[in-house]
């Protein structure tokens, strides 16, 4: 499928002077991304709106990510700074965020990029209603082994809800979460709560966007596609077969955990947050072969929290285990 997503358009040859309070702040770390961070840069150049600053950071870049930026830091837009250390891609972007001085923060990674109108469609979006803490935009997915688009993007290949709905957002995310970067959040939603967590650094994304909600905030969704989402073989969540890391695996299982033990859920985000990670479980164990434990967790889950899925998933595993093993280790 051709995507209506184009690539990065040329940057300005005059770039406007710095703005004197950027209404954007957009953050970047760089770490073994050299060969995409300049379209991600340019994508920025060529936004409609002007009233931006780019904080990026060379995060221990093994590459030298400071060479790649280097030439577009005449624009006075863009700022650069170096670690000597990579701490965490969590690290790096909140001490960009101290730095920033936008009202919106944009979570653009380095190997990403954004469409003409990204930041004018997003702002669009957060000043119709204070309330709103995190815009998350649909995403084309570039495949880059294969140079191409997918025919799915991001939104429809995790089956994202076609509408808002305030009460119910938290338990859609803990079923799959279906916003990828680069979204946006206000910036007194995402200093309110700290950041980035170090803690659930590889599902940071899931952790921020679930404790903003958990705030009080709301989350508006933009279904046409203004950004791309870059899928690349080398990934920290997924090894190259396309299967979840088990280390992944293992924080989100901790992460559910600990909502569950938190209280503050509603009694449906509660009730998926249970459903989901009973399936991890399984997954987990599934994978690793072992089958009594996955009996274990079905049928704790059976005992403890009956459900028609969860009852046919325990069923199915104890009468056809290799099917049903066959067919979770697929998803």
């Amino acid at each position: 499928m051709e995507s209506s997503v184009s690539q990065a358009a040329p940057a300005r040859e005059t770039p406007p002077a710095r703005t004197a309070t950027p209404r954007f702040s957009v953050l970047t770390p760089v770490y073994k991304t050299t060969a995409y961070v300049g379209q991600a840069i340019e994508s920025l150049l060529a936004q409609t709106r002007d009233d931006w600053e780019l904080l990026i950071v060379d995060n221990a870049c093994p590459e030298g990510g400071a060479e790649a930026v280097r030439p577009f830091l005449h624009d006075p837009r863009v700022r650069m700074s170096q670690r000597p250390d990579n701490d965490g891609v969590s690290v790096a972007r909140n001490e960009l965020l101290e730095h920033a001085r936008g009202d919106y923060v944009v979570q653009l990674d380095s190997d990403d990029w954004l469409e003409p109108d990204y930041l004018a469609t997003v702002a669009e979006a957060f000043e119709a209603d204070r309330r709103v803490g995190i815009v998350a935009p649909n995403a084309a997915r570039y495949l880059d082994d294969k140079a191409q688009f997918a025919e799915q993007t991001t939104f429809e290949l995790c089956d994202a809800p076609r509408v808002d709905d305030d009460r119910r957002t938290i338990e859609r995310l803990l079923r799959v979460n279906y916003v990828p970067p680069p979204f946006s959040v206000r910036r007194d939603a995402l200093e309110a709560c700290g950041g980035w967590s170090r803690e659930h650094e590889g599902i940071e994304d899931l952790a921020l966007l679930c404790d903003i909600l958990r705030r009080g905030w709301t989350m508006r969704t933009i279904w046409r596609p203004i950004c791309v989402y870059r899928v690349r073989v080398q990934s920290t969540a997924f090894d190259e077969t396309g299967t979840e890391r088990p280390e992944i695996r293992a924080l989100r299982e901790r992460y559910l955990a600990s909502l569950l033990r938190s209280g503050e859920l509603t009694p449906g985000a509660r009730r998926q947050a249970r459903t989901s990670l009973t399936r991890s479980r399984l997954r987990t164990a599934v994978v690793a072969g072992d089958v009594p434990a996955a009996r274990r967790a079905l049928w704790g889950a059976v005992l403890r929290h009956p459900s028609p899925a969860v009852v046919a998933t325990a069923l199915a595993h104890t009468f056809a285990p290799d099917a049903t093993a066959r067919f979770l280790s697929s998803r």
